[in-house]
């Protein structure tokens, strides 16, 4: 078992920190003590960290340029792990600090709100362009920002990781960044990145994947139609992965597994509905409960239909479905899901039928 000894990562990770932890969630490195004792302790952990998890779940991941600097000054992990670094950029000023420190070819994380801002021609950093949902980044528009063939990898999405137990840490990096407490999405994109990086030729894989589910689904249709057809496509599809359930496959914790190999668990089939359901204008986030990853913790989305949040499920609704059962999770109320621990979830009091008869009594 892998123990941690610096003081910067044991907040994030814990003294015993899970595999699942380690090789799907990128925390920032954010410095807690800068003594020659934690800068050594933090390069040992990293070292031990990359044996641990293997280079393909490896990531070192920044969110200011400052942290950076510093850990290049005292340690030898920037020369050292150069091409498993990873720094957000959000601005011109940004980048011109970055070039000020001289710092080796790493990959540079910029969302596409703020890519075309940037001067990033002739620079030696790789761009790994952030999108919120697939709707934003239709493949003629990523080769139109790629002209200059600077993007190198695009990072789909950014789910809710934090639970209501890092609410202070929340406050403190809200007001590290100057972004609104209230804002998850927004926080967890300068504090973590999950491991759902792709290559250019995978995401347009990923992309036609995506195409074919929503495919002949009108968007004129009513929202719960929309919903209700790409929900019943993604539960006969994909196969809950139970033969893999405790190896920690990279493929399905993302997209890949679910829409590539018709298998995945929890996490794939929420980021495959909330992607699909982005392609079809449909809100959707993602929500957790039922305890920590090592106690069976568990995903699952809430969808925004006609303006009112559900729960839905597509997780337990596929193995029921190919159970030959019949689905009993979708657009319900929170009484039938385990109780979230995310600060970001939507009350749900009633089911969508629930809410239907109602409307229909008057």
């Amino acid at each position: 078992m892998l123990q941690l000894e610096s003081k910067s990562l044991i907040e994030y990770y814990g003294i015993n920190p899970q595999n699942y932890d380690l090789g799907f969630i990128h925390y920032q490195v954010d410095l807690l003590e800068e003594t020659k004792e934690e800068y050594q302790l933090l390069e040992k952990d990293f070292d031990h960290i990359k044996e641990y998890v293997g280079e393909e779940k490896f990531k070192i991941y920044f969110s200011d340029i400052f942290t950076l600097e510093k850990i290049k000054r005292n340690t030898n992990i920037v020369e050292k792990y150069t091409d498993f670094i990873y720094l957000r950029i959000r601005n011109n000023q940004e980048l011109g600090d970055l070039k000020e420190v001289e710092c080796p070819p790493i990959k540079i994380i910029v969302d596409l709100s703020c890519f075309k801002n940037l001067d990033i021609k002739d620079l030696p950093y790789a761009v790994v362009l952030q999108v919120d949902t697939v709707l934003q980044l239709p493949i003629s528009l990523l080769n139109e920002l790629n002209k200059d063939g600077v993007i190198e990898e695009v990072l789909v999405g950014q789910i809710c990781y934090l639970s209501d137990y890092f609410l202070d840490f929340l406050k403190r990096m809200a007001n590290k960044f100057q972004v609104e407490a209230t804002d998850y999405l927004a926080i967890e994109k300068n504090v973590l990145v999950a491991n759902d990086f792709y290559s250019l030729a995978t995401y347009e894989k990923i992309l036609q994947a995506l195409y074919e589910l929503v495919k002949d689904i009108s968007l004129n249709d009513k929202e719960f139609e929309r919903f209700i057809k790409v929900y019943n496509r993604i539960v006969h599809k994909i196969f809950y992965d139970f033969e893999h359930l405790h190896d920690d496959l990279l493929e399905n914790q993302n997209l890949l597994g679910g829409l590539l190999y018709n298998t995945c668990v929890c996490e794939g089939y929420t980021k495959i509905l909330q992607q699909a359901l982005s392609l079809l204008h449909i809100e959707s986030i993602v929500v957790g409960g039922g305890g920590a990853k090592s106690e069976g913790g568990h995903l699952w989305n809430q969808v925004k239909i006609d303006g009112i949040w559900y729960n839905a499920d597509a997780t337990a609704d596929s193995i029921l479905v190919h159970r030959h059962e019949s689905m009993a999770f979708c657009l319900v109320s929170d009484e039938k899901v385990y109780k979230s621990y995310y600060p970001s979830h939507h009350r749900c009091e009633l089911s969508y039928q629930e809410k239907e008869e109602i409307k229909g009594r008057k």
